[in-house]
């Protein structure tokens, strides 16, 4: 799928992998900004199950704009091919952060990192949405320590 074309966007290299789907660094072509692209794995195209979690996560994110939660561009079902295009986070997964620190991370960062995560689930919780996949691969932390809230495939919208 590198150098495809979708809508305005080229997918240019991998950069994740998961059970649904492949994430793509991408570029938007006229605009010239990076962005990622998650694009439902082609062994789930016929299946009715898998496609409406994938769109269930489009219509999630699309309702949600927050600064620690990855931000919802564009959805696209070209081909029989479902697409996510968002916002590009350059950082590192949360699990791998912690695995390659040695000793404890200083109280007042990680306190500074939890309430920002705790705003962004706060946030979606009032929107009536819980993420329902809670873990430290599904947070990327920016250089800035400013994290981001991925993957909300598994995601439930609560009524009411």
């Amino acid at each position: 799928m590198i150098n495809t074309t979708i809508l305005s966007y080229k997918l240019e290299t991998v950069i994740g992998e998961g059970g649904m789907g492949t994430v793509y660094l991408g570029n938007h072509m006229k605009l010239d900004r990076k962005v990622a692209i998650k694009v439902l794995l082609p062994e789930f195209a016929n299946n009715t199950q898998i496609r409406d979690r994938f769109i269930n996560e489009a219509k999630t994110l699309s309702k949600l704009n927050h600064q620690n939660i990855v931000t919802l561009y564009d959805f696209a079902d070209q081909d029989n091919n479902l697409y996510l295009i968002m916002e590009y986070v350059d950082g590192t997964p949360l699990d791998t952060v912690i695995e390659k620190v040695t000793g404890p991370i200083p109280e007042v960062r990680c306190t500074a990192i939890f309430d920002q995560i705790l705003s962004g689930f706060a946030y979606a919780h009032k929107k009536g949405i819980v993420h329902r996949d809670i873990k430290p691969s599904n947070i990327i932390l920016q250089s800035d320590d400013t994290p981001k809230i991925l993957d909300f495939g598994i995601a439930k919208i609560v009524e009411g």
